[in-house]
C-alpha cells in the first residue's frame, strides 16, 4: 500500500513540472496557477481557526476580487521589501480608510505629502474635483483649474465665482480675468459686507461712478484710526483696542477722536504732526473802529481810555483764537520852553486787566503817529472787554488823536491758532 501512494505522488509531481500548471479543485488549467470557477474564499493566508471561519486570505463573489484581513481592527499594507523587513506605502484599514504614506488614516483618503491631479489630455475636462451634494443626485461644485492660468471655484449655478491667476496671484470675484490683487465684476451694488447685522450691512459698494463705504445702520458711522495693544494689567494678556481718530456719521456729521463739534465750528488743521481741532473761525470780521469826540489832553502823570475804540468779544466754549490789535493814534507833544520829551504809554486793557503796554518818547513840541501791533490768545469763555488807554509820566502835556478818522484806529481781527 505504502509503495502504491509512494508511486502515486511521483507520478502527479512530475506531470505538474511537466506540463507547468498546477489545478487546485479543477483540471482545466490554463495558467500556472488554477482555481476552479466556484465563489468563495480562493487561499487563506492565516487561518487561526476561529468558528467565524475569518483569515488573511483571497476570495471570489459575482464581480468582485476580495482581499481581505479577519477583522475590522485588521489591516491590509502594500509597501516593499520582506515581511520581516518591510516598508509600507499605503495602507487599507479594516475600517475603509486609506492612508497614502501614513499607517493611522482617520478619513477616508488620508494622505501625507502633495496631491497631483493630471489633464486628461483636453481642454474640455480641466484637472480638478467634483463635489456632490448629501443626497448624491448631483455634483453642484467643482475645485480645479477653469484653464491652464487659472484656478478657483465653480458652481453649476454661479459659475466660476472665485478664482485666481495662477501668474500674477491675482484674484477674482465673480471675475474670471482679475486685473489687480482682488477684483470684481464690472457691475454696481454692493461688493464687500464687512459685518452683516440686525439692522443690515456695513462694507463697500459701487454705484454711479462713486466708491461708496456704507453702513446701513442709521445709528453707525464708518470710523478712519489704528489699533493698538492694551494692557488690563493684573497679569491679563493684552487686548487689542481701536483708536478712533476719525469718523463719519451715516447722518453726515463728521467727528474727531468722537468729538462732533459745536454747531458753527469748523475743522481746522493744525499742520501734518498734530491732530485738527474743532473751532469757529471767521466769527468775528476785521473791524476799525475810530476815536470819538475831540482830542484828549494827557497832563502828566494821567491815564485815559480813549473813546470810540473799545471792543467786546463774546467767546464760546470751544473756542480757541488770536485777536489782533493794530492801531495808529496821532499825538503831539505841547511846546514848553526848556522841557524833555513826553514819555507815552498807549497800553490794551481786557476787563481791567492790562494786556500790553507800549512806550513812545515824543520830542518837545513834535507831532507824529504812534503805531503798534500785538497778537492777544482768547482763552477763556465769555464776554471780553477790550479798551485802549492812553497813559503819560513825564514831560510835556500831549494831545492824543481827533476826531478825524484820518488819525486814530485799531483792527480786530479773529484768526486761527498755529
Amino acid at each position: 500500500m505504502k509503495k502504491a501512494i509512494l508511486v502515486t505522488l511521483f507520478f502527479s509531481i512530475g506531470f505538474l513540472i511537466k506540463a507547468q500548471t498546477i489545478g487546485i479543485k479543477t483540471s482545466a488549467v490554463r495558467f500556472p496557477l488554477g482555481f476552479s470557477t466556484a465563489l468563495g474564499q480562493k487561499i487563506s493566508f492565516y487561518d487561526d481557526g476561529n468558528a467565524g471561519n475569518n483569515n488573511y486570505g483571497i476570495g471570489i463573489q459575482s464581480g468582485l476580487l476580495q482581499i481581505h484581513s479577519d477583522s475590522i481592527n485588521h489591516d491590509i499594507a502594500m509597501g516593499y521589501g520582506s515581511s520581516a523587513n518591510f516598508t509600507e506605502t499605503f495602507r487599507f484599514k479594516g475600517n475603509g480608510n486609506l492612508g497614502i504614506g501614513i499607517t493611522n488614516p482617520e478619513k477616508a483618503i488620508d494622505i501625507k505629502g502633495k496631491i497631483r491631479v493630471r489633464n486628461p489630455g483636453n481642454t474640455a475636462n480641466t484637472a480638478g474635483f467634483w463635489m456632490n451634494n448629501s443626497s448624491n443626485s448631483t455634483t453642484p461644485a467643482f475645485i480645479g483649474l477653469q484653464n491652464d492660468t487659472t484656478v478657483g471655484f465653480y458652481g453649476q449655478v454661479s459659475g466660476w465665482s472665485l478664482v485666481m491667476n495662477t501668474t500674477t496671484g491675482y484674484l477674482g470675484i465673480k471675475n474670471s480675468t482679475p486685473k489687480a490683487p482682488l477684483s470684481f465684476p464690472a457691475t454696481l451694488g454692493k461688493k464687500i459686507s464687512v459685518f452683516s447685522g440686525t439692522n443690515g450691512n456695513n462694507g463697500f459698494a459701487v454705484s454711479g461712478n462713486r466708491l461708496q463705504i456704507f453702513s446701513e445702520n442709521p445709528s453707525a458711522g464708518v470710523a478712519i484710526g489704528n489699533i493698538y495693544m492694551y494692557n488690563p494689567g493684573f497679569g491679563d494678556p493684552l487686548e487689542p483696542r481701536f483708536n478712533n481718530s476719525f469718523e463719519v456719521k451715516t447722518n453726515g456729521a463728521l467727528a474727531l477722536k468722537k468729538n462732533t463739534g459745536l454747531a458753527g465750528q469748523y475743522l481746522i488743521s493744525s499742520g501734518s504732526s498734530t491732530a485738527p481741532t474743532w473751532r469757529y473761525v471767521d466769527k468775528y470780521k476785521p473791524e476799525i473802529s475810530y476815536q470819538t469826540g475831540d482830542q484828549i489832553t494827557l497832563i502828566p502823570p494821567a491815564a485815559i481810555e480813549i473813546p470810540g475804540l473799545a471792543k467786546t468779544i463774546n467767546v464760546q466754549i470751544g473756542d480757541f483764537f488770536y485777536v489782533k490789535f493794530d492801531f495808529e493814534i496821532e499825538a503831539e507833544s505841547i511846546a514848553c520852553g526848556a522841557c524833555g520829551p513826553s514819555e507815552v504809554e498807549i497800553s490794551l486793557d481786557d476787563g481791567g486787566y492790562t494786556e500790553k503796554v507800549f512806550e513812545y518818547y515824543i520830542a518837545n513840541g513834535q507831532k507824529t503817529h504812534l503805531k503798534g501791533s500785538y497778537m492777544l490768545p482768547v482763552i477763556g469763555s465769555g464776554n471780553h472787554f477790550f479798551k485802549v488807554v492812553a497813559g503819560i509820566s513825564t514831560g510835556p502835556s500831549v494831545k492824543i488823536g481827533s476826531a478825524s478818522s484820518s488819525f486814530s484806529k485799531t483792527y480786530l481781527i479773529t484768526e486761527r491758532v498755529d
